[in-house]
């Protein structure tokens, strides 16, 4: 981005990146943005008086990330969505060896159910979670 230029940056598409990216650095964050580091910095420092943003001090530099009461809020959908995962797993391995050929069917059918379905609910948590966030910024 060019020095002069006028281009708004908004607390959101900060937050947004961070939630895609993790954790990134200023620099980091001003380039995919194509912002001023400057403006960057300052949008920064806000959402990190608002308790959204958190800052690392590393040996080579600061890093930014998204505070874990995003994360946090859906780690119950997250482990019964790993369970289904590994079911439906361990059900396509049998139904592969030909071994309980009738369960593992019925099985593989149902746990990939269970995973679509908790994926789907975590990915729902998520967002939730994310625009809850988002219009405390707004």
């Amino acid at each position: 981005m060019v020095e002069g230029s006028r281009r708004r940056l908004s607390d959101r598409e900060i937050v947004e990146l961070l939630l895609k990216h993790g954790s990134l650095s200023l620099p980091q964050i001003a380039k995919l943005l194509d912002a001023n580091v400057g403006s960057v910095d300052y949008h920064l420092k806000k959402l990190a008086e608002k308790g959204i943003v958190k800052i690392k001090k590393k040996k080579y530099g600061t890093k930014y990330s998204l505070d874990e009461r995003i994360m946090t809020a859906s780690t119950r959908t997250a482990v019964q969505f790993a369970i289904t995962l590994i079911f439906t797993v361990i059900g396509f391995v049998f139904l592969l060896r030909f071994e309980f050929v009738h369960a593992s069917f019925l099985l593989s059918i149902s746990s990939v159910v269970g995973t679509f379905l908790a994926f789907k609910k975590l990915k729902r948590e998520l967002e939730g979670k994310i625009e809850e966030i988002l219009k405390e910024i707004d």
